[in-house]
């Protein structure tokens, strides 16, 4: 019974949850995926060949995250909604208007840092998990209307 529990423990991944990022700018809308988004969540040992023909470099990084529960993950898979207020029939009422598909994002440099490697996938090591979790970043309204700014303007 003893050998058993620790062949289990040998063989068990050590990886929770599989992170699909974009690896650059799906286009110029701006409901569009921007290099870093987080796009899908899926369990350690997802067949994402099998599943998604496309999710792979240069469109797109597959990062492992080890300890990190498929439900903290999913929580990064919100979209970025911005809180407005309108008239109707001569009363304010709140309502929420989708500004960006996601919310959370890693940076361009940790994306650019994945890609050197010439890899799709990026199995990071549970003492860096840490570093990779404080990486990923929420955008805020009046950042992103800036970079649409941005954009138009060009």
């Amino acid at each position: 019974m003893k050998t058993l529990l620790i062949l289990l423990l040998l063989i068990t991944p050590a990886y929770s949850a599989e992170l699909l990022v974009m690896a650059k700018d799906s286009c110029a809308d701006k409901l569009c995926n921007r290099k870093g988004d987080i796009i899908q969540v899926e369990a350690d040992g997802h067949d994402w060949e099998g599943t998604c023909k496309v999710c792979k470099a240069p469109n797109f990084q597959i990062i492992k995250m080890p300890k990190v529960t498929i439900e903290e993950a999913r929580t990064w898979l919100e979209p970025l909604m911005e809180e407005k207020t309108r008239t109707v029939e001569g009363k304010e009422e709140p309502y929420s208007e989708q500004i960006r598909d996601r919310k959370y994002s890693l940076p361009a440099s940790a994306i650019d840092a994945i890609k050197f490697t010439g890899k799709d996938t990026l199995a990071v090591s549970e003492k860096n998990v840490a570093t990779y979790k404080a990486q990923i970043t929420a955008k805020t309204v009046s950042a992103e209307k800036v970079i649409d700014e941005k954009v138009i303007s060009k």
